[in-house]
């Protein structure tokens, strides 16, 4: 049997001209490919205008995870958390974040947080999904140690098995095993990935399915470009290739992504 690879989409746009309508049409899209979950990115906004968007959001889908990515410099911990808390009550469970400052030691307090100060509030998740992005060792390290969700590159499947199986191997240290980590490979626009033709579908169809075949990957990131034609084209082939979800197997983005629920507060 096909592995099942994982799909999510970046949005860029928070902070952005478009407001939140520019947001809404590619995170409806993405739900209705059964997308993991939709990363909003824009300028380097501190909370909490990306979360802001995302409690929107989590208005106009029902199953979609919806992740922020985050500035966090000079943002207090317990009110990132407290709204990371609200925006997975409100979802439902489906909440996700991506910091892009702050390091290593600003994910940990924030899990402390999550997990043992009686004022933030139980989740549907416990905690929500932590995503990091990069290749490098402090990267690959941290990945391991502590996120659900790590972004690498795309390039030749020969690299990128060689980074999912260190990350991978990494993973024991920390007591944890290789199925608590996805890895995505951020393959740029969606609309790039087929060439408009049911041919080309085909083909780009085949070339993901067997980049998650040879392990070097659990699937993609991609950008929003050409998101519609995908979802209409590729995703379909995926499907009756036995490749991906024909629907949505559970409510939060944890169960989207194949992982258990996290240990501490639930």
């Amino acid at each position: 049997m096909n592995r099942r690879l994982h799909l999510a989409v970046r949005v860029d746009g928070a902070g952005g001209p478009g407001g939140f309508p520019a947001l809404e049409r590619p995170a409806r899209t993405a739900e209705r490919g059964l997308f993991d979950f939709v990363l909003v990115r824009g300028r380097r906004s501190p909370v909490p205008e990306p979360v802001t968007l995302l409690d929107a959001l989590a208005a106009v889908t029902a199953h979609t995870g919806l992740a922020a990515t985050v500035d966090v410099s000079g943002v207090e911990p317990f009110q990132l958390v407290r709204r990371l808390a609200t925006l997975d009550g409100l979802s439902g469970g489906r909440a996700g974040w991506h910091p892009v400052s702050g390091g290593t030691s600003y994910a940990d307090t924030v899990r402390e947080v999550s997990e043992t100060d009686v004022a933030v509030p139980s989740t549907p998740q416990g905690r929500p999904v932590l995503i990091v992005t990069g290749e490098s060792e402090e990267q690959r390290e941290c990945a391991a140690a502590r996120a659900d969700v790590l972004v690498t590159s795309y390039g030749p499947v020969e690299t990128g098995r060689a980074v999912y199986a260190d990350v991978k191997r990494r993973l024991a240290r920390y007591g944890r095993q290789p199925g608590e980590l996805r890895i995505l490979a951020d393959a740029g626009p969606a609309g790039g990935v087929s060439d408009g033709t049911a041919t080309g579908a085909r083909r780009s169809a085949a070339e993901l399915e067997a980049f998650v075949r040879e392990g070097a990957a659990d699937g993609f990131l991609l950008g929003s470009g050409g998101l519609e034609e995908f979802v209409d084209r590729v995703v379909p082939l995926l499907q009756e290739r036995g490749a991906f979800r024909t629907a949505y197997e559970g409510a939060t983005l944890r169960s989207h992504l194949g992982l258990g629920a996290p240990a501490g507060k639930g």
